[in-house]
């Protein structure tokens, strides 16, 4: 599942037919919460301005360019923590399931960590923090919760 910047609308979001077969509902609304995350938290912007200064010879041309690369892409990760938590306010927020958004996000991203296995993860991981260290971030974040 991804949502990223469509004109003339405000995004789009693509659902692959393995998300809709494979996903529990209560995991398919979770991962829904995360992706509105990216749109009410403004990463679209924030994202394309990074991938405007990375531009496509960034490693090529600068000795930096590895190290300017990494701190976009540590941004881009802070982005995926930051809608994951965006997704557990909302999940809590929604009507009949009070309390539910640390144990769906949990949930799905316990599904995400087992399915780690496949080499089509690699690209994903270079914008991404793994399942592991997300779910850590939500244990901590739902620890901290009365």
């Amino acid at each position: 599942m991804a949502v990223g910047p469509h004109r003339p609308n405000m995004f789009g979001l693509t659902i692959t037919a393995g998300a809709l077969k494979s996903l529990e509902p209560f995991e398919l609304q979770a991962a829904l919460a995360h992706e509105l995350g990216h749109v009410q938290l403004g990463h679209f912007d924030s994202r394309a301005e990074r991938r405007q200064r990375e531009g496509p010879g960034l490693i090529k041309t600068s000795g930096d360019g590895e190290d300017a690369l990494r701190r976009n892409r540590a941004y881009d990760r802070e982005e995926e923590f930051a809608a994951d938590r965006y997704a557990v306010e909302l999940l809590d927020r929604l009507p009949g399931s009070p309390g539910r958004g640390c144990a769906d996000m949990l949930l799905l991203l316990e599904r995400l960590d087992l399915e780690m296995t496949e080499p089509a993860w690699s690209n994903w991981l270079s914008t991404h923090p793994t399942p592991a260290a997300r779910l850590q971030s939500i244990r901590t974040e739902c620890g901290k919760k009365p």
